[in-house]
């Protein structure tokens, strides 16, 4: 193809004139400038169009921006009024009142624990031949058990902090 374009141009033969072959190479000058001309006005017509919608582009996100600003300042004032709405006295004082009902009904459940301790205390004994006690072993579920009454032990303790802190925030 080039070569072809090319012997229009320069006839490898020495037919034509002179004059003949310089209009030719006017002629396909011409119609490159006019190409690539037309190939400059392209490009420059497609960068345009894409600068156009990334302005738009913009605009749109700088409005969805300030939309989400918008949302965030409501949501703001909205924690705030439930921050002010929890720490009401009423809701205070029911929170401090469901506090002292779960220790209490810990305290409950450490008693029962205490009892099925004692159940458990002493229930490995070993005797020798004379019916001498040789070795006294709690059981594995005493150990169990007492392993629960820890953990009650620590939420009660847990429990009686978080009273104290509620009593204190309902001064």
């Amino acid at each position: 193809m080039f070569d072809k374009l090319w012997e229009l141009i320069v006839p490898s033969k020495s037919s034509g004139s002179l004059k003949e072959n310089f209009i030719r190479l006017i002629v396909f000058s011409i119609g490159l400038g006019v190409g690539i001309y037309a190939s400059d006005e392209y490009i420059n017509g497609a960068l345009r169009t894409s600068l156009e919608i990334s302005k738009d582009e913009i605009k749109k996100n700088r409005e969805k921006v300030s939309q989400l600003e918008a949302a965030l300042v409501s949501l703001q004032v909205e924690n705030n009024d439930l921050v002010e709405a929890y720490n009401h006295p009423k809701i205070l004082a029911a929170k401090c009142a469901t506090i002292e009902k779960r220790i209490i009904q810990t305290q409950n459940e450490r008693e029962g624990i205490r009892d099925r301790l004692a159940a458990h205390k002493s229930s490995v004994i070993a005797f020798d031949n004379e019916g001498q006690v040789i070795e006294r072993k709690e059981s594995p579920e005493y150990y169990r058990v007492l392993n629960e009454e820890r953990r009650l032990i620590d939420r009660l303790e847990a429990l009686k902090v978080r009273l104290d802190n509620c009593f204190e925030t309902k001064d």
